[in-house]
């Protein structure tokens, strides 16, 4: 896809926002972290950054930095912060106050969301799975620095997961995999790789990991479900089909 035609797409979602939308677009890149307060407290954790941030608004341990270089920082080592954007820990706080048991993030590398869960609830199992063995070790490494316990991390196809856990999860995450509109700030290139009949694709599997992620739960549990992407067929109507 050409620039000019994702412009085209930017009018039929923003209407009269677009203009104000692509000058957004070719503004700095923002970046953010959180804090690990199961391993630290958070006066303990800030005092030990050593680059500017303010706080996000949005979650209590998340901040906005212009710092770059976040995973060089003597916290980040330390396993007392981790790189995200802002944005992506959100869903947490709808969630606060709840009892989870049993927690599957089905496509969870490179593991953000599974932290923001792990740094929210206590007493819980967390199975952090990814279609991809090389995507799952990362998910590993990064637990493994962060020193999070109770959890299992799978390397296996959706289905399987299901036929083994149907109906005893409390809480499954779907962040699925998408076209990745959201992140074009960050790697302008995505413009590019952007094609009709992947969106298509991307759809369908959307749609099949829905019916998986479903059938995990519980009678009264929780699907959480989010992409990167601004396209109404990945979100909106994705939701409504479901």
């Amino acid at each position: 896809m050409n620039i000019k035609d994702f412009y085209l797409r930017c009018q039929n979602y923003f209407g009269n926002d677009a203009q104000r939308f692509i000058e957004l677009l070719n503004e700095k890149a923002t970046h953010g972290f959180f804090l690990n307060t199961c391993k630290s407290n958070k006066e303990d954790i800030l005092s030990l950054i050593d680059f500017n941030y303010h706080s996000s608004g949005l979650n209590s341990n998340s901040y906005y930095t212009d710092s770059e270089n976040i995973g060089k920082t003597l916290a980040y080592n330390l396993g007392l912060i981790y790189p995200q954007d802002v944005e992506s820990s959100y869903f947490c706080e709808f969630l606060k106050g709840r009892d989870f048991k049993l927690i599957v993030d089905l496509c969870a590398a490179p593991g953000g969301k599974s932290i923001d869960v792990l740094n929210t609830f206590n007493d819980c199992l967390l199975i952090a799975n990814d279609v991809s063995c090389a995507r799952a070790s990362i998910i590993s490494s990064n637990f493994e620095r962060l020193g999070y316990t109770d959890t299992l991390i799978t390397s296996t196809d959706v289905s399987n997961l299901t036929s083994s856990l149907k109906g005893n999860a409390d809480l499954v995450i779907l962040d699925a995999p998408c076209s990745g509109e959201g992140m074009i700030r960050k790697y302008p290139e995505i413009i590019e790789n952007l094609k009709e009949e992947e969106y298509r694709k991307l759809e369908d599997i959307q749609m099949s990991l829905l019916d998986e992620a479903y059938s995990l739960l519980k009678e009264d549990g929780i699907l959480v479900y989010s992409t990167c992407t601004y396209n109404p067929g990945e979100d909106e109507l994705q939701l409504l089909n479901f």
